[in-house]
């Protein structure tokens, strides 16, 4: 039996409140879908470095440049969402192969998207 892979994901919101949300491409599981930058928490890694980190690889986030201020994280069971709020405007981000394309999208918007089914349960709260 092996361990569960424990994963961490950011939730980037603007100053006007709408969300960073990035579409898997067709290289990745889950494609199709809208999610947040995110992925596997390494050894040694908290969830909030894990989530930092990929959003870095996956949408070009800079801590420096885009300043951000962690708000809360919410544990799941395996899978951990760091919220953080920008502090200035929203930024253009720079994708990886694992995403096809982004939006920043109301939470409205981000319902309607097709979400990751976990990401919508978060939504929809």
């Amino acid at each position: 039996m092996t361990a569960p892979r424990f994963a961490a994901g950011l939730l980037l919101i603007a100053p006007d409140n709408r969300v960073l949300l990035l579409r898997r491409s067709s290289r990745v599981d889950h494609a199709g879908e809208w999610n947040l930058p995110g992925g596997g928490i390494e050894p040694g890694e908290t969830a909030r470095q894990a989530a930092l980190r990929e959003a870095r690889e996956e949408a070009g986030y800079n801590p420096r440049k885009h300043r951000a201020q962690v708000q809360w994280i919410h544990d799941g069971p395996l899978y951990t969402t760091v919220v953080a709020r920008l502090k200035g405007p929203a930024f253009t981000p720079t994708l990886n192969w694992e995403s096809d394309a982004w939006v920043w999208a109301t939470r409205e918007q981000a319902l309607d998207s097709g979400l990751h089914p976990l990401l919508h349960q978060l939504f929809e709260r």
